[in-house]
C-alpha cells in the first residue's frame, strides 16, 4: 500500500520538530520517502529530512509497505498536513 501526505515546511520549523518526525517514521516497517519535484530521499535520515526542509517549502511524504497508512495518519500529528492521496 501507498500513502502520500504533503507538508507545508513552517518557517521557523524548530530542530525538535524535525527529530521527532524522524524519529517517529522510524519505528515504522514501510520506507517513508520524502518525494520532491527534483530528488527522492529517506525521511528516516535526519540529515536528508534536514535538507530537504531548508530547500522547500513544501515536501511530499510517502510511505510504502504494510504500515503505510498507520505511518502517515500518524506522522501526520507533528506537521498541520494536507492529505493529498
Amino acid at each position: 500500500m501507498i500513502k502520500e501526505m504533503f507538508i507545508h515546511i513552517p518557517k521557523n520549523l524548530a530542530m525538535e520538530k524535525i527529530i521527532q518526525f524522524v524519529n517517529e517514521a522510524s519505528t515504522y516497517e514501510s520506507d517513508v520517502i520524502i518525494d520532491m519535484s527534483h530528488f527522492k530521499t529517506n525521511a528516516k535520515s535526519l540529515l536528508s529530512f534536514s535538507l530537504a526542509v531548508i530547500k522547500s517549502k513544501h515536501i511530499r511524504i510517502r510511505a510504502d509497505g504494510p504500515d503505510a497508512l498507520e505511518a502517515i495518519e500518524h506522522l501526520s500529528s507533528v506537521f498541520k498536513l494536507e492529505e493529498i492521496a
